[in-house]
C-alpha cells in the first residue's frame, strides 16, 4: 500500500499504458469462491481460463517492487508502463496462447493490485469475499500443495485474514468501482444477478452458458474442482458452525484484531 496516495492514479494518467483489457484479474482468499468466478467467466465464448499464472511477479521484479514508491522510482529511471504491460502480455501469451481474454487467478494477487491497476487501467479487477469463519474452516481443512503454509495454524489464518481485509478496504478506497467486490453468500444466493454483475464488470455480453457454468467442460486444478461441477448452490454457507468451538483460536485472534465475530461468523 506504500506510496499509493489519493492522487497516485491521477498522476499515472500522464504516462502511456498498454491499451488492453485482455487479462481479467480475480483475487481473494483461498476457498473464497475465486474458482467459481473463474469458471463462470471461462464459460463465456470470449474468455479462457488462465488459472494461477504467477507471471505478475516477474513484472514486479522488473519494476523494482510493488509499492507506489517503487513504480515512481522505476519511471524516474527511464522505465515505462508500456514496457511493464508488454512484459506481462508477452508472458501471458506464452502461458495461455494468443486467443481470447484470460482469467488470471494468481494466489496473493492482492499483493500486486497497485502495480496491476497502474500498468493496466482498463482491465477488470474482481475480489471475492467470504464469511471469515467459513473461509477459515475451509482453509484449515484443505491440504494445499504449496504456498499456503499459513493455513495450518488458526492464529496464522487470523493474521493472514486481517492483512487481506486491510488490503481489500484500502484498494476499494483507492480504486472505487474499478474493483468489484463479490460477496460469496450473495453470489450463491442470487447467482443470476451476480453472474450478470460479473459479466458486465468485465465488459462482456450476456450468454446462456455463464449461467450454467457446471456444464462447462474444462480442467480445474484447484481444491474447488468438484464444487464447480455442480450447479451453484448454498451448501458452502455456515459450514463452520458445527466446529465453532474448535475454531476458538481463530475467533479470538480475529476479535483481538478487528472486533468480535457475530453468530454467522461475519467480522
Amino acid at each position: 500500500m506504500t506510496g499509493f496516495d489519493a492522487e497516485f492514479f491521477k498522476r499515472m494518467q500522464t504516462h502511456a499504458t498498454a491499451d488492453t483489457d485482455r487479462p481479467i484479474f480475480v483475487t481473494g482468499l483461498p476457498r473464497s469462491g475465486t474458482t467459481l468466478v473463474e469458471h463462470i467467466l471461462a464459460s463465456h465464448s470470449q474468455v479462457h481460463d488462465g488459472g494461477e499464472l504467477n507471471v505478475i511477479q516477474h513484472v514486479a521484479v522488473t519494476a523494482g517492487g510493488v509499492s507506489g514508491h517503487a513504480i515512481d522510482q522505476y519511471l524516474a529511471g527511464g522505465g515505462t508502463l508500456i514496457a511493464l504491460g508488454d512484459l506481462y502480455l508477452h508472458l501471458l501469451t506464452e502461458r495461455a496462447g494468443s486467443a481470447g481474454r484470460i482469467v488470471d487467478k494468481t494466489i496473493d494477487a492482492s499483493r500486486y493490485l497497485g502495480l496491476i491497476a497502474t500498468i493496466f487501467p482498463n482491465v477488470p479487477l474482481i475480489w471475492m469475499q467470504r464469511d471469515p469463519l467459513d473461509n477459515a474452516w475451509s482453509c484449515f481443512r484443505t491440504f494445499f500443495i504449496h504456498g499456503v503454509g499459513w493455513s495450518f495454524d488458526l492464529d496464522d489464518i487470523a493474521h493472514h485474514f486481517e492483512l487481506e481485509a486491510k488490503l481489500m478496504a484500502f484498494w476499494k478506497r483507492r480504486l472505487g468501482d474499478r474493483l468489484l467486490i463479490v460477496p460469496f453468500a450473495d453470489m450463491v444466493g442470487k447467482p443470476a444477478l451476480w453472474t450478470s454483475n460479473i459479466i458486465s464488470h468485465c465488459g462482456l455480453g450476456e450468454e446462456d452458458a455463464v449461467h450454467t457454468p457446471h456444464l462447462t467442460k474444462r480442467r480445474v486444478g484447484t481444491a474447488s474442482g468438484l464444487q464447480v461441477r455442480r450447479p451453484i448452490n448454498t451448501d458452502g454457507l455456515g459450514v463452520a458452525e458445527p466446529y465453532r468451538s474448535f475454531l476458538r483460536p481463530f475467533t479470538d485472534a480475529i476479535a483481538n484484531c478487528t472486533g468480535p465475530i457475530d453468530a454467522r461468523g461475519s467480522i
